[in-house]
């Protein structure tokens, strides 16, 4: 489509919005620029006709319609004029825009919200389209019916910004469930027949056969903006503001993953400080990072153990340890055992603590710091035999438990263990269910915004992380979601992305020699996987790659 043609199918709200992008320097953020519009608006129309269209989301709509055209792009909160967007905006900058006459007033009751509000984690609209598919498989559904069949299948998979109010007042997740049947529909993929009832086409049941190896989680890497805490009649009031032990755990919401960053706060709960006055039970600050290679799980248990340990006084143990396990690691190595002294000329032999022994010692001597155990690869040994009677003291913290060679085993509430499982290693990654039992599980899925985020936001970057997007989405289409790609593969600081030749490096030095494991005994399979590296490289968008 020329953009002569484009530009003449644009209706009032589509041109709004491009003049206003274009008025705000070729970018703003969606709140920004409907404020800006609805001051152009006030010679022309009453401030309750105003108020129903920031209501109604009119340039919110007008946006989606314009990103599928390509006139508009940006991360999910920002809207970004493309080339083609700023041609046509310069092109009718002085057009009259004539506005529908049927705009009517939202009532005084209805007026849009204009209390604090603050930005949270939600899942994004195109994260509902399976569970509306999977919903409306078994037959058509009235709209109400058919939210009810997506909350109860979904709703324990929800974030909780997903559950929280919008300032227009819807729930986040409905809103966005009701803007996709919209756009499902209009894809081909629903039909909406009398009394607002929706059911699959032949093409929805088709997409829904292709969605193997889905996950919500994929999808919870938006952010929503929704009515503070604590502003709304029967909204809970706000939780006081955490009190974290170090300046460093502030600092790694603008480096790891925010959601799983909750993940393991909400476990360990390091506002409580490293010895909290529990009333009843136990704390068991046990985490276990699971996920496909290469997506940070070692970084992260890193990170989160020196920010836990940064203040903490240093004692010989050390306040932060980190072991591996293997197939030959054993109890004696991990907890404690007998082990021959070297030292002597005859052969004797000595008891010797192992590295959580010690470290749980040195955190009953300093309960006011926390201690931490990074477990890496904690199911490539045999768990079960290398824990022991451990198992008992992870989950009743404080309790005395005796070893098997004499002694006792106190694991006090200031000792954090952070475990890393990879995932796709099937004959391994399936751990014993007592100590499953006691460890919280944070998937880590490849987070493709990171390569930005993390080298800088550049059109090499940009590129890489497209790469690894659709590289990805083949991935899970044709074996499952395990066998992704992580990100780590592309933060290499020896490498730079900008050089020519640098995702060939990365095809040719790290992730041929994992699809190679992936496809062990499938020769068609890695041909395929060559095929579409070549063909993801090929078929990037001009504005990727520039």
């Amino acid at each position: 489509m020329t953009e002569q043609e484009q530009g003449g199918r644009l209706n009032a709200w589509g041109l709004w919005t491009l003049r206003g992008l274009l008025q705000l320097g070729g970018s703003s953020s969606p709140r920004d620029l409907e404020q800006h519009v609805a001051k152009q608006l006030e010679s022309a129309l009453t401030p309750g006709q105003i108020a129903r269209i920031i209501k109604n989301n009119y340039l919110r709509w007008a946006s989606h319609e314009l990103r599928k055209s390509g006139l508009v792009a940006g991360e999910y909160g920002t809207w970004e004029l493309t080339a083609a967007g700023r041609a046509i905006a310069e092109q009718r900058r002085d057009e009259s825009i004539e506005l529908p006459e049927d705009i009517e007033e939202l009532p005084p009751d209805q007026a849009n919200y204009n209390g604090p509000t603050e930005s949270v984690p939600v899942t994004s609209f195109d994260g509902f389209q399976v569970p509306v598919l999977r919903a409306l498989e078994g037959g058509p559904l009235q709209k109400q019916e058919l939210l009810a069949a997506i909350e109860r299948a979904n709703g324990a998979s929800l974030l909780p910004g997903d559950r929280r109010t919008m300032p227009s007042g819807h729930r986040v997740w409905s809103f966005r469930t009701s803007w996709t049947l919209t756009n499902m529909k209009k894809d081909g993929l629903l039909t909406n027949e009398g009394r607002a009832i929706w059911g699959l086409t032949e093409s929805g049941r088709a997409r829904l056969k292709e969605e193997t190896g889905w996950s919500l989680s994929q999808f919870q890497r938006s952010k929503a903006t929704v009515r503070a805490l604590g502003t709304g009649p029967g909204t809970p009031p706000p939780p006081p503001p955490p009190r974290w032990p170090t300046e460093a755990w502030l600092d790694l919401d603008d480096e790891l993953p925010p959601r799983a960053l909750e993940a393991i706060a909400r476990r360990i709960r390091p506002d409580l400080g490293p010895t909290p006055a529990l009333l009843r039970g136990s704390l068991a600050r046990n985490v276990v990072l699971y996920g496909p290679p290469g997506t940070g799980k070692t970084h992260i248990a890193s990170r989160v153990a020196a920010a836990l340990t940064e203040e903490a006084e240093q004692t010989p143990d050390g306040a932060r340890k980190l072991v591996q396990f293997h197939p030959s690691y054993s109890y004696e190595d991990f907890v404690q055992g007998m082990r021959p002294d070297l030292k002597q000329s005859q052969l004797r032999y000595e008891m010797r603590k192992g590295p959580f022994l010690a470290l749980c010692e040195a955190a009953q001597e300093d309960p006011d710091n926390f201690y931490v155990l990074v477990i890496d690869e904690i199911n490539r040994g045999d768990p079960a035999r290398i824990f022991g009677e451990l198992l008992f003291a992870l989950e009743y913290r404080g309790q005395p438990v005796d070893l098997a060679l004499g002694g006792q085993l106190v694991v006090p509430p200031n000792v954090v263990v952070i475990g890393t499982m990879n995932s796709v290693d099937r004959s391994v990654a399936l751990v014993d269910y007592a100590l499953r039992r006691r460890f919280a599980f944070v998937r880590l899925d490849p987070e493709p915004d990171a390569i930005p985020r993390v080298r800088g936001d550049s059109a090499a970057t940009k590129r890489a992380a497209l790469v690894l997007t659709r590289l990805n989405a083949w991935l899970t289409a044709r074996l499952d979601r395990e066998h992704a790609i992580g990100h780590s593969f592309f933060l290499n600081p020896a490498l730079d992305l900008a050089q020519p030749g640098a995702l060939d490096a990365i095809w040719q030095e790290d992730l041929l020699p994992l699809l190679e494991e992936y496809f062990v005994g499938d020769r068609e399979g890695l041909d395929e996987a060559r095929l579409e590296w070549g063909r993801v490289l090929g078929d990037l968008p001009g504005e990727a790659v520039a």
